[in-house]
């Protein structure tokens, strides 16, 4: 585990991220969780995220950015979009960044496996967007989610790709489809 000179905490360990933070609950509530999956589009992880929030009513509390080593500037990149699209709903989430390992797909399922159990364990709410992600990275992950009990699996589902490296109000939205796979979870 290290920390950057803004004081964001990194790691490949999410069991020790997790052991460092504990959950705080407001009032006994929930917690809504969002994993991501960071891959080559950035705009798609904001996007899908964007559209979960406007189309889906999930506004998250945490959110785990998970990417191999690769995607890594772009998911640091994104965590300051996060922020300013949740600032903008009244949140300021946790953002914990977890790196992947590339072409492992048994690590890649383990280390989602134990960031869903951690936090179903606690009692929260998970969603898992795919959206941004390679297939190695969303297939074993798609996995742990169904194995522990997700309540959303979000893909942001565009027609046509030509204008997809935009932000999503100026993607039409007649062509985007915010999709939980999971018809709502386990509301």
């Amino acid at each position: 585990m290290s920390r950057d000179t803004t004081g964001r905490i990194s790691t490949n360990n999410p069991k020790s991220i997790l052991r460092q933070y504990p959950i705080q609950r407001r009032g006994g509530e929930r917690l809504k969780v969002y994993i991501t999956l960071s891959g080559q589009s950035e705009w798609a992880l904001i996007n899908s995220l964007w559209a979960s929030v406007r189309e889906q009513g999930y506004i998250p509390d945490k959110v785990y950015i998970c990417s191999t080593k690769k995607n890594m500037k772009g998911a640091q990149r994104n965590e300051q979009r996060i922020l300013t699209l949740l600032e903008g709903r009244d949140k300021k989430p946790s953002i914990i960044i977890v790196e992947l390992p590339e072409n492992d797909f048994i690590a890649t399922g383990k280390k989602i496996s134990d960031i869903i159990k951690k936090e179903k364990k606690a009692k929260n709410k998970v969603a898992l967007d795919i959206t941004s992600a390679r297939k190695a990275i969303s297939s074993p992950s798609l996995i742990a989610a169904d194995r522990h009990k997700a309540d959303h699996i979000f893909y942001l589902y565009i027609e046509d790709t030509t204008n997809a490296d935009r932000p999503y109000l100026m993607i039409p939205l007649i062509i985007q489809h915010s999709n939980d796979f999971l018809q709502g979870g386990n509301e």
